[in-house]
């Protein structure tokens, strides 16, 4: 269905055109595997919205089937696991590559380097040349090169999306809600879940993404409450969670900060209990302190890196608007 402004479709430089994207049908467009595209035209522009259709009552609905970016942004700060696709026959990503980096050559070899493929996918759908078979012999070629990458591709999410090979891990928001949830009144733990909590602290996955819980098994056997202060960190970062980013910065450096100046001042008189301390005592207090200098030097460097992070940050940022 194609609704234009003017008397005829030429005179127009508004035109809305509903099309079912096939690839058997005469209109297909390569660009989009969506089954349905609505196409807005006007004057030199184009936006081409795949859809998504649901009929419920003999009434049919439809929905962009695209996120904004703030959306999709909105989306990855709700993520709470981190998911691997992991293939052990193959490497599914890298002959996707070379496949599409083949038939770009081939690609190469007719197309001018000048040529503008915006310009050119407004005329396809705006002027329907796909349908009344206006396309010229390279751009017929470079359609089916279209059509072949997008084949290519659409073989590949297959792959990458088979959950036959899907592995998930706790990412740090993850692990904050976990220790949120865990503390819950409403929550009725049986003692597989106390095995379960006090594994999670030992876990070395969890210890990478969480690198302030390192060494708190030694630190314990001093007294130190690690496990209640991470549940009394998380649930002061749970009105917070939703203001992370990708790489998780901000919650991390906050966490980190908070639990690495309980540490230190949990220890900060370790040196006069080693002064009074019994000989037979003095070996523990010694592995302690050897314990709590590689522990510092560490939350030193993690906390520099966040510094630094923060300083490219805003330094980008300035560059930006001058």
């Amino acid at each position: 269905m194609i609704i234009h402004n003017k008397q005829s479709k030429r005179e127009s430089d508004k035109i809305i055109k509903i099309q079912t994207n096939d690839k058997n049908s005469k209109s297909y467009n390569p660009f989009f595997r969506d089954y349905t595209l609505i196409i807005i035209y006007l004057k030199s522009r184009l936006w081409v919205f795949p859809t998504l259709t649901h009929r419920h009552n003999n009434k049919l609905s439809v929905y962009s089937n695209e996120y904004t970016s703030l959306e999709r942004e909105s989306l990855q700060r709700r993520q709470f696991l981190n998911v691997v696709n992991y293939n052990q026959n193959s490497n599914p990503g890298q002959k996707y590559i070379e496949k599409i980096e083949q038939i770009g050559k081939e690609a190469s070899s007719f197309v001018d380097p000048t040529f503008n493929i915006i310009e050119w996918t407004i005329k396809l759908s705006a002027e329907n040349r796909i349908e009344n078979n206006l396309l010229t012999e390279n751009e017929k070629k470079l359609f089916e090169i279209f059509k072949r990458m997008a084949d290519e591709t659409e073989k590949y999410n297959k792959t990458i999306t088979n959950h036959r090979y899907f592995k998930y891990s706790l990412n740090f928001r993850g692990l904050m809600l976990y220790l949120i949830l865990i503390n819950s009144d409403k929550l009725i733990l049986k003692d597989v879940d106390g095995e379960i909590f006090n594994n999670v602290f030992l876990n070395p996955n969890i210890i990478k993404i969480a690198p302030f819980l390192k060494s708190l098994d030694v630190f314990e056997k001093f007294g130190f409450k690690g496990k209640e202060l991470a549940i009394t960190i998380a649930k002061e970062l749970r009105s917070q969670l939703h203001l992370d980013i990708r790489n998780g910065v901000i919650l991390l450096e906050r966490a980190t900060e908070r639990y690495y100046k309980e540490v230190e001042t949990y220890f900060d008189d370790l040196q006069l209990v080693k002064l009074s301390a019994k000989p037979e005592e003095l070996e523990k207090y010694n592995i302690l302190q050897n314990e709590l200098d590689i522990y510092r030097k560490n939350m030193i460097t993690i906390l520099r890196d966040f510094i630094k992070y923060k300083e490219r940050f805003f330094s980008f940022n300035l560059k930006e608007q001058n």
